[in-house]
């Protein structure tokens, strides 16, 4: 599979929608709106951000967004997380 960088948030899919073209977010947003991601991973803070690598492994969980996140800091995460 391909490396995949997404976002997980409260809200419906519209307000997500909204915000993501408003802000520019540069990953997919799911909204949670059954809380099936946030119960399954025990995410207690959202929006949160996952990568997940080819391998199905997770490289990285970041706890909300902000400006910094841009493609580039996805990248570096994906190849560095610590």
């Amino acid at each position: 599979g391909l490396p995949m960088v997404i976002a997980i948030a409260e809200g419906s899919f519209d307000d997500l929608a909204a915000y993501a073209n408003e802000t520019g977010l540069p990953v997919p947003v799911f909204a949670d709106t059954q809380d099936v991601f946030r119960n399954q991973f025990e995410l207690h803070n959202v929006p949160t951000v996952i990568g997940v690598r080819t391998n199905g492994t997770i490289a990285f969980i970041r706890h909300g967004i902000s400006e910094d996140f841009t493609p580039e800091a996805a990248k570096a995460l994906m190849l560095n997380p610590g």
